[in-house]
């Protein structure tokens, strides 16, 4: 029997709102990275950007 389709949809609300903290901390470190010259960072915190924004895209449409 599938499980009710309201426990799928609220966890995934949940991971989309973890996903978005997520995403605005690394903002916050990359703008932290960028002012303190640590360009190895700065290309680290970008490429995570990038796959969190993927994640959350994915996570936006499985709702």
């Amino acid at each position: 029997m599938p499980k009710p389709k309201k426990r799928k949809t609220k966890r995934v609300k949940k991971g989309i709102d973890s996903l978005e903290k997520q995403l605005e901390l690394h903002k916050e470190k990359l703008r932290q990275a960028t002012e303190d010259g640590r360009y190895d960072l700065v290309n680290y915190y970008e490429k995570e950007i990038e796959h969190k924004k993927k994640d959350l895209q994915k996570k936006q449409n499985q709702l």
